[in-house]
């Protein structure tokens, strides 16, 4: 779980954005939607501890199946630290750790974040995804068979084992998105952040990370994901976080978002749905028709 206290994210003390407080709950498939240049990114990376806050505090925990699953294979479960100071001393709750005041190894074995731009690295795919397993490793920094066999595992579960030796630069950027969330999936944190990581997937491809995010949490894990496609945040994601002048609201399922109206006043569209044997498919509404959507 990540929870936040008053908390304002911005840089070179500018706020931008709000986050109140607000739990991002285990187990859940949380999507951030708001108009771009709202914070959104900013606010991810300033809860996976990137960017400092202008003020207030966030706070990390793990959720309880993932550590249960540590204890049972012997991973090292970490004990609680004291929380920084806010202007309204906020209470920790069991388990929970200061985002901001975490060692760095620590922070990377409780959260796993994508940023929405990355440098390409002259490595292989293969190389790439093992360094989701660097938190693991302990001194001197030498991969061991089981950090391997997890590298070889998530790239079979996106799909880019066969691309395993390749260099980075010489793939496309659907098929560098995908290496990049295997190795996102090798970190194995507890609380996994996305920004906007369709971005270059095809629609099959968009699709199927969007089952492997519903997996995640399924596994109980705390997923927050930025996402532009307001359709496929409706009909996949548990909650929805609306960014709306500069603050954040409190996640909602889908259904209040989209029955409050929230969505239609921040941006400026009208959507519409339809009752399927599969669930509620949403589409935007046009004035001349309807332009279907997922």
């Amino acid at each position: 779980m990540i929870r936040t206290h008053d908390l304002y994210a911005g840089y070179q003390d500018a706020f931008s954005i709000h986050c109140p407080d607000i739990s991002f709950a285990d187990g859940c498939l949380t999507a951030v939607v708001g108009e771009n240049g709202s914070g959104k990114s900013t606010l991810l990376r300033t809860l996976a501890g990137i960017a400092a806050p202008v003020r207030g505090e966030a706070f990390a925990s793990e959720c309880a199946c993932y550590c249960a699953a540590a204890v049972s294979s012997g991973k090292k479960v970490f004990a609680d630290e004291p929380a920084g100071e806010t202007a309204a001393a906020p209470a920790v709750l069991s388990g929970e750790e200061n985002i901001f005041s975490m060692e760095p190894s620590i922070r990377a074995r409780r959260i796993s974040y994508l940023p929405q731009s990355r440098n390409v690295p002259e490595i292989s795919a293969y190389r790439l995804v093992l360094h989701g397993r660097f938190p693991y490793l302990s001194w001197p920094r030498r991969y061991r068979k089981e950090d391997e066999e997890e590298a070889e595992r998530c790239m079979q579960e996106m799909g880019v084992y066969t691309l395993r030796d390749r260099r980075l630069s010489d793939l496309s950027g659907g098929e560098r998105q995908r290496v990049y969330l295997a190795m996102l999936l090798a970190q194995n944190a507890g609380n996994v952040l996305m920004d906007e990581p369709a971005t270059y997937l095809d629609i099959h491809h968009q699709m199927r990370l969007m089952e492997m995010s519903k997996k995640l949490a399924a596994e109980g894990r705390c997923v927050i994901m930025v996402m532009h496609d307001l359709l496929m945040a409706l009909q996949y994601a548990d909650r929805i976080a609306v960014v709306s002048d500069q603050t954040v609201t409190e996640p909602m399922e889908p259904e209040k978002a989209f029955s409050s109206g929230i969505l239609e006043r921040t941006f400026g569209v009208r959507i519409g749905r339809i009752s399927t044997a599969d669930g509620w498919r949403y589409y935007y509404e046009t004035v001349e028709g309807t332009a279907f959507g997922h």
